[in-house]
């Protein structure tokens, strides 16, 4: 994401509302690189704009684990990589 630019894209990080229609339960943890939680949500409309403890930190790379809950009841849980230009 590039919260920093102003130009209006990719300035958060989100679901798309696609994907949010087809999840029931929803809970997302973004961590730096220490293992520290910097986000935390259980919005599935969330928006992570790379800010913690009002402060940006940019060049940085953050891990997201998600875990969300279909509508069927089905758990599943996704990793990957954020990086805040």
């Amino acid at each position: 994401i590039t919260p920093s630019k102003s130009d209006g894209l990719n300035d958060v990080f989100l679901l798309p509302e696609q994907i949010q229609n087809l999840i029931a339960d929803f809970e997302i943890m973004i961590f730096n690189r220490w293992g520290e939680m910097v986000f935390y949500s259980t919005d599935k409309g969330f928006r992570w704009n790379g800010e913690y403890k009002g402060k940006t930190f940019h060049d940085n790379v953050y891990q997201y684990v998600i875990h969300d809950t279909n509508p069927f009841g089905k758990m599943f849980t996704k990793k990957g990589t954020i990086t805040v230009l």
